[in-house]
């Protein structure tokens, strides 16, 4: 990032003026459309994707990690069992894929990709579809908290957004935890 970008850094989480904070920062990438919005934990950001039916956001909070952090495999397994169960009985959504990993250069985070697919009996090409990919971080001097930042794609069948991989990977990777 260049020095001039910083003004396209977003924030989101909690300080004090002794200096603790918690939370983190991300670059949303270079759309200028997103719509930003405050939310009780965290901030939103949406626009329009390039499909007639396709929207894109980013979700950026504090969560409250479940469990405390032992190893990043038992963190990944735990989000895996949480999401399953509660996607299971979601009346809209059906589970095509989840997907976690460790991530590598932050070591109590994991990097997720979902796809959900609505349970209409509608061929492809019709159903709706969200796809997303998310960071999840489990924060080490303010456990029990953590945070999770969620670049979504929501389309129709056929009008996936073909560069959102790549930009939903270049904010991934500019995610800052906070943790002070």
């Amino acid at each position: 990032m260049a020095a001039g970008d910083a003004s396209k850094r977003f924030g989101f989480g909690i300080s004090d003026t002794a200096g603790a904070s918690l939370g983190g920062t991300f670059e949303p990438g270079s759309a200028a459309t997103w719509k930003f919005q405050r939310t009780r934990s965290g901030i939103d950001l949406s626009q329009q994707g390039p499909g007639t039916e396709d929207s894109q956001q980013i979700e950026a909070y504090l969560l409250r990690v479940d469990e405390p952090f032992q190893t990043s495999e038992k963190y990944i397994a735990t989000m895996k069992r949480n999401l399953t169960q509660a996607l299971a009985k979601n009346s809209y959504w059906r589970v095509l894929a989840i997907e976690f990993e460790p991530e590598a250069n932050k070591p109590r985070c994991a990097r997720g990709h979902i796809v959900l697919r609505d349970k209409s009996n509608t061929a492809d090409v019709d159903a709706r579809f969200s796809e997303q990919y998310l960071l999840s971080c489990a924060l080490d001097k303010r456990a029990p908290f953590g945070i999770e930042v969620r670049y979504y794609n929501r389309y129709k069948g056929g009008e996936r957004d073909p560069g959102f991989t790549a930009r939903a990977t270049q904010l991934i990777d500019s995610v800052e935890v906070d943790d002070k």
